[in-house]
């Protein structure tokens, strides 16, 4: 589970007041993980309008709450889950993220060898499910 209090502390520093609706999105991406704004706001409806969620995921990616993937998957970012990175099956959208050392490493190294210090990375790998490949 993710400290609202870090998002509380985010919010301050990039000049933004704490609202229930930042509140819930922000929980509501911890407990879902990936998914559209469309999913999003009907994961929520009832409880908060869909422009309201909108903007909130917006503000979110602005600030750097929360990340943009492929395929308009909106997700917390690094600074508030384990870095990570995402395989989104071409045919039928499904994410599976991964994290590996190896490929951490592998990244370093080529920044190193460009004479580049690498601050901050996202990896994206698309193509076929098992499920996909298979039909």
């Amino acid at each position: 589970m993710v400290s609202i209090e870090k998002l509380h502390t985010h919010l301050a520093g990039a000049g933004h007041s704490r609202t229930a609706v930042r509140n819930q999105v922000y929980l509501a991406l911890d407990s879902i993980g990936p998914c559209t704004k469309h999913d999003l706001a009907v994961h929520l409806s009832g409880a908060i309008d869909q422009s309201s969620v909108y903007r909130t995921v917006n503000l979110f990616v602005e600030i750097g709450v929360a990340d943009m993937i492929r395929f308009h998957l909106i997700e917390l970012s690094d600074r508030f889950k384990q870095h990570h990175h995402h395989f989104v099956c071409n045919s039928c959208g499904r994410e599976v993220g991964f994290n590996d050392e190896r490929l951490e490493q592998l990244l370093a190294q080529l920044a190193s060898a460009r004479n580049l210090q690498l601050t901050d990375h996202q990896v994206e790998l698309a193509g076929l499910c098992q499920a996909c490949s298979s039909s």
